[in-house]
């Protein structure tokens, strides 16, 4: 597994991406999720609660197909607010998803894109446990590239499969697939799931 170079200022606060969803045009516009939304409507349920939701586009476009949507963040963005003055059904829920309680609900769908990386590699065993606990089906798309300031845990897609393994003994995940972000060979990316191959 590699590590992040340590000659790097690395950031993981809340507050350094509040700032950023404040200053920058990726942040409130680009949403990783939004290209695999065909896949995950066919996998069905009527709940579907995104980790790491940012600026709410996904959850926008999921209200169109669950019933229940629910989004999770440690900031919550003034994209994420027009969003939810549009769309009164989706809830939101401001917590350290290392700390995630969803008071024992489980949801048909857990999701995330481009939030796994973000967190401490001593941190991923017990949130991919809890995750995995969270909802019935689960599906992750993970950078496994260093960005230069926030990610920090930067591993490749075999390395990121046992992670989650070892934290979901018998969970069934599996890589759905790999690509590379705009086309760029020095930035894979994995998307890890245990939603049934046959879907």
């Amino acid at each position: 597994m590699r590590k992040p170079r340590t000659d790097l200022k690395r950031h993981c606060g809340p507050d350094y991406y509040e700032r950023l969803h404040q200053t920058s045009v990726k942040y409130q516009q680009n949403n990783w999720l939004l290209e695999e939304l065909p896949r995950l409507a066919v996998a069905g349920g009527s709940s579907i609660i995104e980790v790491g939701c940012g600026n709410g586009l996904f959850l926008q476009c999921a209200s169109r197909h669950w019933q229940d949507v629910v989004g999770v963040d440690w900031v919550r963005s003034g994209a994420l607010d027009r969003v939810l003055n549009d769309h009164p059904g989706i809830r939101f829920v401001q917590q350290d998803v290392a700390e995630l309680d969803i008071e024992d609900h489980r949801f048909d769908l857990l999701v995330s894109a481009d939030f796994l990386e973000h967190l401490s590699p001593a941190a991923l065993p017990g949130v991919i446990k809890r995750l995995h606990a969270c909802g019935r089906c689960c599906y992750h798309k993970i950078a496994c590239y260093d960005d230069g300031h926030s990610h920090l845990s930067i591993f490749g897609p075999r390395a990121w499969l046992r992670l989650f393994e070892e934290a979901a003994p018998g969970g069934g995940y599996w890589i759905v697939k790999r690509t590379r972000r705009n086309g760029r060979r020095k930035k894979p990316v994995v998307v890890i799931s245990n939603i049934d191959r046959q879907q």
